[in-house]
Order: structure tokens, then C-alpha cells, then sequence
């Protein structure tokens, strides 16, 4: 039931992601109007499931019989070529930050939001199985996804600027 859950959830993400500056900015001018910038509730919603993802891998991995500890050690803990690809670019990113000649506790947690935290998600998502089904489920919707936002990408060079302010965009940053 978990695993269900959680694959479910992860289509969602993988569906509505490609789609996050588009809905927050349509839903930030429907709920406070024009010329505001992004809701944090809004722009915040992909962490917040992506949380509630982690959340239910760390529930089902503690439950599962197959991988309670075995002399001190949990069986759930098998390292790869991948994990290791996934350990260096974690690795990297430490380096490039701490050299960084801007570096501030701002753009350091800007910097972790965007390099660490997806590494350290897609680690852990590892650790669990995923169905045959949701890999064929998430196929499509990457491709889905895919073509509605080529098509998007491709319409907006033909639309009036008055349809992207009725949007939600700002003409003096966004477009």
C-alpha cells in the first residue's frame, strides 16, 4: 500500500514539475492578483510532496522484513556505480560552493535547495523498489509532459504579449 502510494505521489511530481513556474505564477495572480511576486506556499509545494515522498520511503523501508539489520548492518544499504556517480557530484557541489567567491548563507542554502537536496532525494529513492508499472506510467508521463510543454514552448512565440500578461507575467522581468 505504501509503495502504491508513494509511486503515485512521484507521478504526480514527475508530471507537475516540468509545469511549477507556469502554475505558480497563474495561481499567484488568481489568489492575489496582478504584479505580485510568487506565494511562498506556492513556489515551496514541490518540496512539501517531495517531503511527503521521503517521508513514506523512510515508513516503508523501516517496515520491511527484507531489510532489518543483519549483524549490525541494514541490508537496505547496497552501493553502485550510480551511488557513487550520485557521492561525487554531491562532493562536487560541497567544493564549488565552499570556493565560491560569493558564497553567503543565502545563496548557500539557495545553492543546497538546488544541488544537495535532489542528489540526497534521488539517493534515498534508490533504496526502495518501484514497480514495472510505475516505470511504464512514468515513461509516459515524461513524454506527455514532454510534448505539452514543446508544444507550449512553440505557441508562445506566436501569442500576444497580452496573453501572457493576463497570465500572470510580469513584462518587466519574466518575458
Amino acid at each position: 500500500m505504501l509503495q502504491r502510494l508513494r509511486e503515485r505521489l512521484t507521478l504526480l511530481l514527475i508530471a507537475l514539475l516540468p509545469l511549477h513556474a507556469f502554475l505558480v505564477t497563474v495561481l499567484t495572480k488568481l489568489v492575489v492578483g496582478k504584479g505580485h511576486a510568487p506565494l511562498a506556499y506556492l513556489a515551496l509545494w514541490k518540496e512539501a510532496l517531495l517531503g511527503v515522498i521521503l517521508l513514506l520511503i523512510v515508513v516503508e523501508a523501516m517496515t520491511n522484513e527484507k531489510w532489518k539489520m543483519e549483524n549490525g548492518k541494514w541490508k537496505i544499504f547496497h552501493f553502485d556505480m550510480i551511488d557513487v556517480l550520485i557521492l561525487a557530484l554531491l562532493i562536487l557541489a560541497i567544493v564549488v560552493s565552499t570556493f565560491n567567491f560569493q558564497l553567503s548563507t543565502f545563496n548557500f542554502f539557495l545553492g543546497f535547495r538546488y544541488d544537495f537536496i535532489p542528489l540526497v532525494a534521488f539517493l534515498i529513492a534508490r533504496r526502495v523498489p518501484w514497480s514495472e508499472a510505475f516505470m511504464r506510467r512514468a515513461t509516459n508521463v515524461l513524454i506527455g509532459i514532454g510534448v505539452i510543454i514543446s508544444f507550449y514552448g512553440v505557441l508562445t512565440a506566436f501569442l500576444p504579449m497580452k496573453f501572457f500578461l493576463w497570465l500572470g507575467y510580469s513584462p518587466a522581468h519574466s518575458l
